[in-house]
């Protein structure tokens, strides 16, 4: 928000899916809350779900932000929590609003009381953590009792020994945002760009979503959005359904925040091996390659099996076989459907690579068809240092280079487990707390 006057306002062009239409929106000063603290240029929140939170996987297991912080040299807070769609991530960023209905009707002055969120707008989603705020001037710590959609919402006010409050209708729950002078990175919407359960879904939803979360960047602090990733599986390769869905989310957010846009999908998929029969596949379907997927599971074979062959066993020595993942061995991908214990049951051979025989001890990876792990984290990384490095007034020291996008030149296991991979500085995501505060870019009851 930039003053302009007793009473500012912002313009603010939505972007939609469907029809590309522009949608003005006049905000006043009475619709948003501020509270942030200096812009800190210097320093980056990275906003998202798993894809940011990442340690994905049994190996191999890594975090963009923690590796992103050996390339800048400068602060790094990793606020990916997984599972969480667009808007609840905009509600724990502040830039979506969110009500609550207080058991009772009072907010007490001393011990808690049950709320409740509407589905989809939770600043909270699993018990692992709290996140601090306020309802109606009464700061206080909000916790969760089980994973959602299990799980009671309790409000604590802190300190303890006010005046009881009485409360009427459905009170704004005002987040906490101590990250709000930092410069953000924005990376969401895989969780809800097809239809969920969970709440608010769609490529219009995530659009504005996003420029809800963007609109709260304070005037002279930069930003970046990151594009969405497909997942590997049929529809979302090239030609399939929904990647034409992701592909036209992905086209509005680089034409609607151009510079401030990075195609990280595109740098991944163009990163792929091109010795690898299957990383070739997915360059050819224009996917992320298989070599960049967190490892879910890994093991032998347990018999020879030939190429007509859809069920077979596996000696699984970490993790566990899932359906709906993709299981390498050689050079072949092979689509898992249905498993019973350490059995494939029903499968789709040469997914991707070259459908082979394959022999009793032959060392067998399955692959999570979203979540990258330390090599792909490392790619994302890099990718959004030098976009930030471009971006910054002060130039940002890069000390480390642990990836590079030519192949003979990729990253080895060894440097990315060396000691220069264990950045001193790294603060993980902290127990949801944050400093008062709330914005958003218009009033709307979700």
């Amino acid at each position: 928000m930039r003053n302009t006057g007793s009473n500012p306002v912002r313009l603010m062009t939505i972007v939609t899916l469907g029809t590309l239409s522009l949608i003005p929106l006049l905000i006043s000063c009475s619709d948003i809350h501020l509270n942030q603290g200096p812009v800190d240029s210097n320093a980056v929140v990275c906003w998202g779900d798993s894809m940011t939170a990442g340690n994905e996987g049994v190996v191999d297991q890594g975090e963009y932000p923690a590796i992103l912080l050996q390339y800048i040299r400068h602060k790094v807070i990793n606020e990916g929590v997984g599972g969480e769609t667009s808007s609840q991530i905009g509600v724990r960023q502040g830039g979506i609003p969110t009500y609550v209905t207080v058991d009772g009707g009072v907010i007490p002055s001393h011990g808690g009381v049950t709320i409740t969120f509407k589905r989809g707008y939770e600043p909270l989603t699993s018990p692992n953590g709290s996140t601090r705020g306020s309802i109606l001037g009464v700061k206080g710590i909000v916790t969760l009792s089980a994973t959602l959609p299990d799980g009671t919402f309790t409000f604590t006010p802190v300190p303890s020994g006010g005046t009881p409050v009485e409360v009427t209708g459905t009170p704004q729950f005002i987040p906490d945002t101590p990250y709000a002078g930092y410069l953000p990175v924005f990376w969401e919407g895989r969780n809800n760009l097809l239809k969920t359960a969970v709440g608010p879904w769609g490529p219009d939803q995530i659009m504005y979503d996003i420029a809800a979360q963007v609109a709260t960047v304070p005037a002279g602090q930069n930003y970046l959005v990151l594009s969405v990733i497909n997942e590997n599986y049929p529809l979302e390769r090239l030609g399939g359904q929904e990647y034409a869905t992701l592909k036209k989310l992905n086209q509005t957010l680089s034409s609607t925040y151009g510079t401030h846009y990075l195609d990280v999908r595109s740098t991944l998929v163009n990163s792929y091996d091109p010795s690898s029969p299957v990383d070739t596949t997915d360059h050819e379907f224009d996917m992320p390659p298989s070599s960049f997927a967190a490892i879910t599971a890994q093991g032998t074979l347990a018999g020879d099996i030939g190429t007509t062959d859809t069920s077979f066993i596996v000696n699984v020595t970490a993790g566990t076989l899932r359906p709906y993942q993709n299981l390498v061995i050689d050079n072949e991908s092979i689509r898992i459907f249905k498993v019973s214990g350490s059995q494939v049951t029903l499968a789709m051979r040469a997914y991707g690579g070259i459908l082979q025989s394959h022999s009793a001890g032959m060392t067998v990876t399955l692959r999570d068809p979203t979540h990258l792990n330390k090599y792909g984290d490392a790619v994302v990384a890099k990718a959004v240092a030098d976009k930030l490095v471009g971006m910054s007034r002060h130039p940002w020291l890069s000390p480390v280079h642990p990836y590079r996008r030519a192949p003979e030149e990729r990253v080895s296991s060894l440097e990315l487990n060396s000691p220069v991979f264990s950045p001193p500085e790294w603060e993980p995501c902290p127990a949801r707390v944050r400093a008062d505060g709330f914005r958003c870019p218009r009033k709307r009851d979700p």
